[in-house]
């Protein structure tokens, strides 16, 4: 058997090596690059974050947990640019990541819904844009999700219906579009949502009657149309309902009178017509009622007159006639009494005279004899020239 050239080389290489190994020993293999610990990769992604996004870092806040992992970012007001990275979705121990007041750019990375130990999130006051990811449904742990102040577009995703434990919701401020889901109506244990400034459409969603725990509604300056659901009437713990410069039609309910814990009611500039409900005067905690360009009609009522806390009182722009009830003089924390451009008649009660904190008053053009109040600032009362006008005995 004929054996070729290139085989005895081969052998004679072999034999060679083998010849070096018995006289210098084996030769070493090449040491292996150390494997990082999930703490050090926490700590390279959130450092290329502070880097590209040209962070000031004078004043942060990364907190890590026992183990070295970073469970805590708060980089608030720190100058950043740039986009958020995909990242971030990495930090998976991550408990609260605070960006906002920053100049961040483009969308919300889908991937921050991996993030599923996040109690705390807060994004606003940037200028991302985009739609909302539905990924954010994931973080079942979330109690606060911040993202107001932004450019963000698109529906709400139903899927935030998902994150039972969230407690507050504050997207306004962005240019949101389509109907409000029903599935806002899942989360029991919401206590503040703020829709406001947007451009939502469709009716109020008869399901936000279930938020029990609800005490802050803000719906103001979108595009809602309907009347406005009955359900709502049944939040007890409600504070403050703000459905001001919608579309809304049809009568302000008489079971809004059962909000008992209300303080502020603000149903200003829709399209509300008939009579202002005398149950309103059992808003006893009422400090704030505005109904402001609407199309109410009838008169005011006397009940209104019982509401001790009330500060300000805004009800021009309407179809109210009839005479201004003298019980009103009984508002003894009033401040603002708003009463213009309507189709009011008669003369002023004196009984106004002992409104001593009003600080701004506005009225339709009548004549009448003027008496000086120290604490009016404002007087708007057709061609009146006092800055302090009201009737005398």
């Amino acid at each position: 058997m004929k054996t070729s050239v290139a085989t005895l080389l081969a052998i004679a290489v072999f034999l060679s090596c083998v010849a070096c190994d018995d006289a210098f020993g084996t030769i070493p293999t090449p040491t292996p690059v150390p494997t990082k610990t999930p703490a050090e990769l926490d700590m390279d992604i959130v450092i290329s974050f502070l880097e590209t996004s040209q962070a000031d870092r004078s004043r942060l806040l990364i907190e890590r947990g026992s183990d070295g992992r970073v469970i805590g970012l708060d980089l608030t007001a720190r100058r950043m640019i740039g986009g958020i990275p995909r990242q971030l979705g990495r930090l998976t121990e991550l408990k609260f990541l605070r960006l906002g007041y920053n100049g961040l750019t483009g969308e919300i990375p889908p991937e921050l819904g991996r993030l599923t130990n996040l109690v705390e999130l807060q994004l606003f006051d940037n200028q991302l844009s985009g739609e909302i990811p539905s990924e954010l449904g994931n973080l079942h742990n979330l109690q606060e999700l911040h993202l107001f102040g932004n450019d963000l577009s698109g529906e709400i995703p139903p899927e935030i219906g998902n994150l039972k434990n969230l407690k507050t919701l504050t997207l306004d401020g962005n240019r949101l579009n389509g109907q409000l889901p029903p599935e806002l109506g899942d989360l029991k244990s919401l206590e503040e949502i703020r829709l406001s400034d947007n451009q939502l459409s469709g009716d109020i969603p008869p399901e936000l009657g279930s938020l029990i725990n609800l005490a802050h509604l803000y719906l103001g300056q979108n595009q809602l149309i309907g009347g406005l659901p009955l359900e709502i009437a049944g939040l007890d713990n409600l504070v403050g309902l703000y459905l001001h410069d919608n579309k809304l039609t049809g009568d302000i309910p008489p079971e809004f009178g059962n909000l008992n814990s209300l303080a502020d009611l603000n149903l200003s500039n829709n399209r509300l017509d008939g009579a202002i409900p005398t149950e309103l005067g059992e808003l006893s905690g009422l400090a704030n009622l505005y109904l402001v360009g609407n199309e109410l009609s009838d008169g005011i009522p006397p009940e209104l007159g019982k509401l001790d806390n009330l500060t300000n009182l805004k009800l021009s722009d309407n179809r109210l006639s009839g005479a201004i009830p003298p019980e009103l003089g009984g508002l003894n924390a009033l401040r603002a009494l708003h009463l213009g451009r309507n189709r009011l008649a008669g003369e002023l009660p004196i009984e106004l005279n002992a409104l001593t904190r009003l600080a701004a008053w506005n009225y339709p053009t009548w004549t009448w004899k003027v008496a000086y109040r120290a604490n009016l600032v404002s007087c708007e009362i057709g061609n009146c020239p006092s800055s302090a006008c009201l009737p005398v005995k």
